[in-house]
């Protein structure tokens, strides 16, 4: 048995690996009622995410091994695979975020403007890349409908942009050229609207504040559990507006 994590970033679930003969599981605890219901949203949200994937190579639903007034067990079969590093920043992880733009492009719902799925938590440190395609975990913080389409793979570019930037007061025009690319990804589908898509950092954040709720006691806990909220106004501002632009000849 292998502990893998205990309680961080201000949650109330345990993680950790067991390994039974040649099958490895992923098991997950908690013992408080928020920590459950986060649970029960990673059971939601895995199932969700199974049937966009029309079982395709590997199934992903968890199963519930215990669930009372005060405990609850779940546990999933391991992905095989490799996990990147957010802290590594946008350039280093720009191929990883284009399979991951385009595999959300490619199976997250649109509903003709009205809202769409929520993962809540989609770091590129939640995703695993392994056979030839990606998969994507941790969903405790599940919502079927509640963010505009664009939300999560937004999130994730900005998510691994900060970090590059913790020391920078803004972005590089390498990095601009990347998040350019990515979001015309989206774009391509036509679902992303337009205010998303000519100020997608302001957008982010914009819903982050006004839903702060759904991450409950664990963001208040923990305020750099969402780091897209950690950019200065400034930086909002100027990188939208970089984005924005158009490039030179």
């Amino acid at each position: 048995m292998e502990l893998v994590r205990n309680c961080s970033h201000g949650s109330d679930i345990v993680t950790y690996f067991e390994k039974r003969g040649k099958q490895i599981k992923v098991i997950k605890t908690s013992l408080t009622k928020e920590g459950r219901e986060n649970l029960k949203k990673e059971i939601e949200g895995r199932l969700w995410y199974s049937r966009q994937l029309n079982h395709e190579n590997k199934s992903v639903p968890a199963t519930v091994v215990i669930d009372s007034a005060h405990y609850m067990r779940i546990e999933y079969d391991y992905l095989q695979g490799v996990k990147a590093d957010c802290r590594k920043g946008l350039v280093p992880n720009a191929g990883i975020l284009e399979k991951l733009v385009g595999h959300y492009a490619s199976i997250w719902p649109y509903n003709n403007g009205e809202s769409t799925t929520l993962h809540g938590d989609l770091s590129i440190d939640n995703v695993i890349e392994g056979d030839g395609c990606i998969r994507i975990i941790d969903w405790e913080h599940f919502r079927e409908s509640s963010t505009f389409w664009g939300y999560d793979a937004l999130y994730a570019i900005f998510e691994t942009l900060w970090f590059g930037m913790r020391e920078r007061a803004k972005p590089q025009s390498r990095e601009i050229k990347i998040i350019k690319k990515l979001i015309s990804i989206l774009n391509s589908t036509s679902f992303l609207q337009r205010d998303n898509k000519d100020k997608p950092l302001m957008s982010v954040i914009g819903y982050l504040q006004n839903n702060k709720a759904m991450w409950g006691e664990q963001l208040e806990k923990c305020p750099n559990k969402l780091p897209v909220l950690l950019y200065s106004k400034e930086q909002v501002s100027l990188i939208d507006h970089m984005i924005s632009e158009k490039d030179s000849d």
